[in-house]
């Protein structure tokens, strides 16, 4: 298996345990983190960067250049 696949599948391992922590029973997602994000917020932000890296990888392997991620830190208002 090639170390671009590694990866890949090393990723795809982490983001499976980081979703299993957010379904832990009685986990308060709405818990704020810092001073303008909760939890739920943070959860959609490393998401975000995970699909963005995913990419990337994958783009990588391919052989075409990488491309950075592309949106900004705004906290969703309820």
């Amino acid at each position: 298996m090639a170390d671009i696949d590694l990866a890949l599948v090393a990723e795809q391992q982490q983001l499976e345990a980081f979703i299993r922590l957010y379904k832990v029973p009685g986990l308060d997602i709405e818990v704020m983190v810092n001073h303008r994000w909760n939890m739920q917020d943070m959860l959609a932000h490393i998401l975000a960067w995970h699909e963005s890296f995913a990419h990337n990888l994958h783009v990588l392997a391919e052989g075409k250049p990488a491309e950075p991620p592309r949106g900004h830190l705004a906290r969703r208002e309820p």
